[in-house]
């Protein structure tokens, strides 16, 4: 016996007046939360990527001084206050008359500030 795939298909599928009205309805998904961004992301030109390192002997010059100083875990902020403002070297920092600059950036309690100021005038011509 031949039957017709189409006539069939026909009686297998369901249709509106024969699913039971005790069957839900299928549940929708709660709605998403949007998804904010920064404005920074929403840039269409890219900010430019900084190195951080602008000499290798100013990255062995912060270490051995914030570490010295006991705030060696401020080496990044460090590093990347001299490359923004051109520093190649602490001694740099100091015959510019910049180590107060410098020294707020890393926003140190006052004990360390002075300290690490003092230091850093010590090696001013």
């Amino acid at each position: 016996v031949s039957v017709p795939i189409a006539s069939t298909a026909a009686t297998l599928a369901p249709t509106i007046d024969s699913v039971p009205a005790s069957v839900p309805a299928p549940a929708t998904p709660p709605p998403r939360a949007p998804i904010h961004a920064p404005a920074s992301a929403l840039s269409s030109t890219p900010e430019p990527i900084t190195p951080l390192i602008t000499s290798p002997i100013l990255n062995i010059e912060l270490k051995q001084l914030l570490g010295e100083c006991n705030i060696a875990d401020k080496l990044d902020v460090a590093l990347a206050w001299c490359t923004e403002n051109g520093a190649d070297s602490i001694s740099e920092i100091a015959e510019a008359n910049m180590a107060d600059d410098f020294v707020k950036s890393l926003s140190l309690k006052p004990v360390k500030a002075a300290i690490l100021c003092g230091r850093i005038r010590a090696l001013s011509p």
